[in-house]
């Protein structure tokens, strides 16, 4: 995915001119392969960001975002979320293999190197380059990222073989909502939240998610293949939809 950077002034030449109630800031253009659709964001953060398909014709660009405008003005004027408090510890209960840790104890300590994380015997130890809230989520989302490369990866790839279920790759995401997705070519993603489910809700996504290498849709043919392999699907998937609130705040890339 390639990024660049747009300047309005060349976007919008009447900007200068016009009386706008709050200046936008200048939006980033992603590239996307992947992307289907055109997405515009907003983060304070990261900023404005439109995420294009490969080959979209940018001439539309100035239409699309002169047409979001009020969209981009809310956005500017929401409060800035507070930044969510530090865990004393973690506990990522969806694991497969029973005498697996799945709690930590944190500790937070100032240090003069680079930002790093260190993990043993149950406890997981952020060495921050300064002392930042912020830096230390973002160092806790690079370890669950880990942990769930480690948990899912080896899950996933055991329940292809057992349900001869074959999938082309798997790729981990931290989306806000979907827990996961799979590609007409096979590429499955999941979302490393997935780790603060329980096992079995766990297991149920992981099998919905191999079973559309054979049906891409959610035809009566597709729930039949996850009931054959989840005979309890139904009540795995009504639990799905109460867990988000098991997702801590730190979790969320949301500044």
């Amino acid at each position: 995915m390639s990024a660049e950077q747009l300047n309005l002034f060349d976007l919008f030449p009447e900007r200068a001119e016009a009386n706008w109630e709050e200046p936008w800031p200048n939006p980033c253009i992603r590239e996307s392969a992947r992307a289907r659709r055109v997405i515009l964001k907003y983060s304070p953060r990261r900023g404005l960001e439109l995420v294009i398909p490969t080959g979209f014709d940018r001439r539309r660009i100035p239409d699309i975002l002169r047409n979001s405008t009020a969209w981009v003005q809310h956005q500017l004027q929401r409060p800035v979320q507070p930044t969510p408090l530090l865990p004393e510890r973690i506990c990522l209960p969806a694991h497969p293999t029973p005498n697996t840790r799945t709690e930590w104890s944190v500790l937070y300590q100032p240090s003069g190197g680079p930002p790093t994380w260190q993990e043993r015997d149950g406890i997981l130890r952020l060495n921050r380059g300064q002392d930042s809230p912020d830096l230390c989520c973002a160092l806790l989302r690079r370890w669950l990222r880990s942990q769930a490369k480690a948990c899912l990866d080896p899950w996933i790839h055991q329940l292809s073989r057992d349900l001869s279920l074959p999938f082309a790759r798997l790729t981990l995401r931290s989306q806000r909502t979907r827990w996961g997705s799979c590609s007409r070519q096979g590429h499955i993603s999941l979302n490393d939240k997935l780790l603060f489910l329980p096992t079995a809700v766990v297991r149920y996504v992981l099998i919905h998610e191999l079973c559309h290498t054979v049906h891409l849709n959610h035809s009566a043919a597709f729930w039949q293949l996850v009931e054959r392999h989840e005979p309890h699907y139904r009540q795995l998937k009504s639990q799905l939809k109460t867990l988000l609130n098991r997702i801590p705040a730190w979790v969320e890339d949301c500044r």
